[in-house]
């Protein structure tokens, strides 16, 4: 019975365990998607003032 006790609280460790890693994974991807989002939102407001920076420009 103590070996089984000591398997049980053994496999809720490791369970545990591979709970926090995947909510740290998880955490971090989201991290990692909202920095790219960032970018892209700079990226799009740099060329969207390009763009409007070259229709003010005259004619030849």
């Amino acid at each position: 019975m103590r070996r089984r006790g000591s398997a049980l609280i053994s496999a809720l460790a490791l369970l545990a365990l591979a709970t926090l890693v995947g909510a740290g994974s998880l955490y971090q991807i989201s991290v990692w998607h909202a920095d790219y989002v960032a970018q892209l939102a700079k990226e799009d407001q740099a060329t969207r003032e390009a763009f409007n920076h070259w229709k003010r420009l005259p004619l030849p």
